[in-house]
């Protein structure tokens, strides 16, 4: 055959191929539009349940929402968000899809006017929670009660008089010093403060008081403490959670929204309709909105664990923290109320929650009023508002942009290096705030917060608050969808069903509790019988009778006692309990059927034991506490046992205690299994007690609260506040086990003080970093502003560089997760090995080496990544100046590369000397002369490679990469990394052509290449260890020294040719 005819054939063939791939593809879309045709004339419901998923495989399948399985949703949710810190583009597309139909989400504006809060509050060493306090309060409570004596309690104003607007599609940050009144403004703004309050003034969203709707339900608190129950594991959190806040009116919004898409026939993303639809799915184990906000909070990685607590291993307290945070995330609610998420969380941690949080509120027009402790630089800037209050009062609200102004106009200035956030908690500080002073002309005066917020009243921003607050929000642009007037997101029988499955879950993880009451029961009755063991005794004499009823006495006591267990077990779930029954999770009686009916099975053969469960509930219940259970369980048992009519008859009991007798459910227990035994019948009271005690518990659970009353307390020299509610600024729970103390004022000198979970600021020298599964990736020094750990990072292939003023807490953590170990195709573990910092711990030459392998690497490479940004802009003006005929290439090239030449002088005689003398070298001019020349010539040549790289590429993010790749090589090639020896041969030769392995080999030659004393752990001179374990020789410095010089003038050469011949305008 010709060659024309193959090659006409070959064409044919292509084009056969191609065509039949298009045929194929056409048939497949055809095939796909026929089927969303024939979903679409699907009614409703079944509509909005089913929908098309590709698998792993690529091929698209109808699918049963409701079925959607595990890995399906993970697959779909990789295709949605990539990277979990990057999410915006998934939320785009939702909005993108809503806004196509025309249709508006629901926003909430929160606007509270001339708020007042008060408190009653003892003060001075009245407050203090001493046992002669604890009984005179008692005391004194009861006759107040009377009206005999009056109160000592003061009046203490929590907020004062303030006013302001939370706007949607805003993120607001609230600031403020400890004890500001922060947590009681946000409860305020949440509905759930404290009905002993005193509270005046009023708070609406959009419009509309709050007796209009549930806020609970409108609005999501988030709290600071971390309250979960330990044997559930993260994703079982976030999903019950999820299950019993319900959809809120997302089924509404995607059914409205299929009908204008099926009327303006759009067809939707095929991922984004699955996603919407299982978001709507109610009544779900697990549903994909849980899947989602594990991601986004980068819990997958623990969402299979279980939380713990502290007698149980589970997850980190800083996950605990973000479990808290998405327990509320997985909700429908559309305000955000949260305080001091970032407790107990990394700088980087705290960035990727609040960037997450911004996203969904700039993009789906959410309302977030968020409370951080100390936010990082990097952190306040994501947010749009701030306000700022103190002692109570608002000093500042609005745009972040015009904080300072108002500030500077006060007089204050923040400095340069300090960050925003805390000069605004400590400018209002007495102690603080002199040395933020501007007015150097004027004598410093304190200004209290009463005088910066009548200054913000005539303020711009203050004025445009006040101008808003003064017109009424139009009700009638209110959406119907915004506020939730439900009190409960679910009905009644899903709310059974998700507390059944949870109990049922629980009762599982507690498994050992019943198998060990059991065997406890089993040993009981084996111990009775051997006790009570009796052949051959009758039932007619009264002697007999007393025997068995000794033995049926003892089985109600055993009983009794085994019920008791009930008491701990009820008690450690009721602050999660108090926690959802306050958010609107479910009411009580949801929370207490399936705890009682689950355990009929369990309890059927002990019914006593069922009834003691019972009791004991009721009892933990009003109790509440550990201490206060057991001590009335105690006094209860005793008061019944007495009263059972076994230990006193009948006939001996007092006819004032009587009563006693016939309440006494050991009464009828025993007295049903003696007649029973002697012919009778009365234990159908048994069963009368147990509705009893379940329906008690169930009351007891919806009108009590948390065991740790709210108390403020006060100083005798002022009435400010010091502990408002739960936290640093709010009402001490005193005596709470998960309220920490944050802070009070003594009224005596102590002895000595403990302190719990002190968060504190202290200059670390040194630091050991860990990534997950306890890998260390840095332990060394830090450095002046951080500088040998920031060179230490920089220096990895693929690092992004630090930016200016970013906080280097932060960035470490950025740079060292897991996706970006995965992006880069690095194990940082396995680079920290290999780097200097281990390999110092074991001796002193290697310290000294090391020290002289990082002080070059690291400015170096940073004189390398600071000129790219400034050639790259640099050279579009060579290109139009070029054009314009004013010089040609090789003058503007050697201009470049000459100015650099005095100040990499300058560089390098200022940062030689001091790093010399630092570093204790041997003070000889020779060697001193070569430890300058080889750090001049390096940075020479680092600098000029970074010139040449941006040269040789179009742009500079390009030009970052390819010297980032090179600055990795050079690393490993040094010599120091993997001693020359040690490389495999077929990789020596780079070893050679590597420069910075000259200027390794350079330095240490020099310094330590002609030291022949004796290593008394290697038992060879200093001189012969180098050469055999590094492979650096002393005669080689003449060659060292033209190779470093050498490598900066091809450099130099290379930047010159290709700012010469390469152009890469596309214009």
């Amino acid at each position: 055959m010709e060659r024309s005819d193959i090659y006409r054939a070959s064409n044919t063939l292509r084009f056969s191929s191609s065509t039949f791939s298009r045929s194929s593809r056409h048939e497949e879309d055809d095939e796909q539009a026929l089927r969303w045709a024939a979903l679409e004339k699907l009614p409703t419901y079944n509509r909005l349940r089913k929908g098309f998923l590709t698998n792993s495989d690529g091929l698209t399948k109808e699918i049963d929402i409701t079925d959607l399985g595990f890995q399906e949703r993970k697959e779909l949710l990789d295709r949605l968000i990539n990277v979990a810190e990057e999410d915006n583009q998934f939320l785009l597309k939702l909005k993108e899809r809503i806004d196509r139909v025309g249709i508006d989400i629901p926003t909430i504006e929160v606007r509270y006017e001339h708020l007042n809060i008060e408190a009653e509050a003892y003060v001075g060493s009245r407050a203090l929670p001493t046992f002669l306090n604890f009984a005179t309060n008692i005391v004194e409570s009861f006759f107040t009660s009377l009206h005999i004596l009056s109160s000592k309690k003061k009046q203490v104003s929590i907020l004062k008089d303030v006013s302001g607007i939370v706007k949607p599609s805003r993120m607001t940050l609230l600031l403020g010093p400890p004890s500001s009144g922060k947590t009681t403004l946000l409860l305020a703004l949440s509905g759930k403060l404290d009905p002993n309050l005193k509270v005046s003034g009023r708070v609406t969203y959009n419009g509309h008081a709050m007796e209009e709707f549930v806020p609970q339900r409108t609005a999501a608190y988030i709290s600071q403490n971390d309250v979960h129950i330990a044997e559930m594991t993260v994703r079982e959190t976030l999903a019950f959670s999820a299950r019993c806040q319900g959809v809120g009116t997302r089924y509404d919004l995607l059914s409205e929204l299929s009908r204008r898409e099926k009327e303006a026939k759009i067809k939707p993303d095929p991922d984004i309709d699955v996603y919407m639809k299982a978001a709507t799915t109610g009544g779900q184990e697990a549903n994909i909105v849980t899947d989602y906000v594990l991601k986004i909070l980068g819990l997958d990685i623990c969402a299979d664990t279980i939380v713990g607590d502290e007698m149980l291993r589970g997850i980190s307290g800083g996950q605990r923290k973000r479990v808290t945070t998405g327990e509320m995330l997985v909700g429908p609610a559309n305000a955000l109320f949260m305080d001091e998420i970032s407790t107990g969380l990394d700088s980087s941690t705290t960035f990727q929650i609040v960037r997450s949080l911004r996203q969904y509120v700039h993009i789906l027009n959410g309302t977030a009023l968020i409370s951080l402790l100390q936010p990082a630089p990097e952190t306040y800037e994501l947010f749009d508002d701030i306000v700022l209050i103190s002692d109570g009062q608002i000093v500042y609200q609005g745009p972040r942009e015009y904080v300072l102004d108002f500030f500077e106009y006060m007089g204050f200035k923040c400095p340069q290096r300090k960050g925003v956030a805390d000069f605004l908690q400590e400018v209002t500080s007495r102690k603080d705030q002199e040395q933020y002073w501007m007015r150097k002309d004027e004598p410093y005066r304190f200004v209290d917060v009463t005088q910066f917020v009548e200054a913000f009243q005539p303020f711009h921003v203050g004025r445009r608050i006040g101008e808003e607050l003064a017109i009424p929000f139009d009700k009638s642009k209110n959406h119907p969808a915004a506020l939730t007037t439900k009190r409960y997101g679910v009905n009644k029988k899903e709310l059974l069903k998700a507390n059944f499955s949870r109990e049922y879950l629980l009762m599982k993880r507690n498994s050992f509790v019943y198998i060990f009451k059991l065997c406890q029961l089993i040993f009981m009755a084996i111990l009775t019988m051997t006790i009570f063991l009796r052949t051959e005794m009758h039932r007619d004499s009264l002697d007999d009778g007393g025997v068995y009823a000794g033995a049926l006495f003892f089985a109600v006591v055993a009983f009794m006692f085994n019920g008791m267990a009930e008491l701990s077990m009820t008690i450690v779930k009721l602050p999660v309990f108090y926690k959802h029954r306050d958010l609107l999770f479910y009411p009580s009686w949801a929370y207490v059927i399936p705890s009682w009916i689950l355990k009929i099975p369990i309890t059927f053969i002990e019914a006593a034991v069922w009834m003691a469960s019972g009791l004991f509930r009721v009892i933990a219940a009003i109790a509440r506490n550990m201490i206060v259970a057991n001590t009335f369980s105690s006094i209860g048992l005793l008061v019944l046992f007495t009263l059972g009519g076994f230990i006193l008859s009948k006939k001996d009991i007092k006819s004032w205690w009587i009563w006693g007798y016939w309440i006494s459910p050991i009464m009828y227990g025993q007295n049903a299994i003696m007649v029973n035994e002697f012919l009778g019948n009365r234990s159908g009271a048994l069963i009368g007690f147990i509705f009893l005690f379940n329906l008690l518990y169930t009351l007891a659970l919806t009108y009590q609260n948390t065991f740790e009353k709210p108390q403020a307390t006060a100083t005798d020299q002022s009435g400010t506040m010091l502990n408002d509610r739960t936290g640093e600024d709010e009402l001490t729970r005193l005596g709470s086990g998960h309220g920490k103390k944050r802070g009070m004022v003594l009224p005596f000198e102590p002895y000595s003080i403990i302190f719990d979970q002190i968060v504190y600021s202290v200059d670390m020298p040194q630091l050991l970093l860990m990534k997950r599964g306890g890998q260390e990736i840095y332990v060394g020094p830090l450095g002046c502003h951080s500088c040998q750990l920031i060179n230490y990072f920089e220096s990895i292939e693929g690092v992004n560089k630090i930016k200016d003023g970013y906080n280097p807490a932060t960035w470490m953590l950025q740079v060292t997760t897991q996706s970006q170990e995965l992006t880069l195709g690095v194990d940082f573990h396995e680079i920290y090995r290999s780097s200097e910092l281990y390999s110092s711990s074991r001796q002193n030459l290697f310290n000294a080496i090391g020290s002289i392998y990082i002080a070059i690497l690291f400015v170096g490479v940073q004189n390398a990544t600071s000129v790219q940004p400034v050639i790259a802009v640099e050279r579009t003006v060579f290109y139009r100046e070029r054009a314009a005929g004013m010089y040609s290439a090789l003058p503007y090239a050697i201009a470049q590369v000459i100015i650099e030449l005095p100040y990499i002088f300058v560089q390098a005689a200022s940062y030689g000397v001091l790093v010399y003398a630092m570093m204790g070298f041997e003070w000889t001019l020779e060697k001193f002369f070569w430890y300058v020349f080889f750090l001049y010539f390096t940075l020479c040549y680092f600098t000029f490679y970074g010139m040449m790289t941006v040269a040789i590429t179009p742009n500079y993010h390009v030009a970052s990469i390819v010297g980032a790749a090179f600055y990795g090589i050079w690393n490993l090639f040094s010599g120091f990394v993997i001693p020359q020896p040690n490389i495999p041969v077929w990789w020596r030769w780079y070893y050679w052509a590597c420069p910075f392995a000259w200027t390794v080999h350079g330095l240490v030659a020099s310094q330590f290449g002609d030291i022949t004393d004796v290593m008394k752990s290697e038992n060879k001179s200093v001189q012969e260890f180098i050469r055999i374990y590094f492979g650096i020789k002393h005669n080689f410095l003449g060659v060292c020294a033209i190779m470093v010089s050498g490598f900066a003038l091809v450099f130099v050469f290379i930047f010159a040719v290709s700012i010469k011949t390469l152009n890469f305008q596309k214009r």
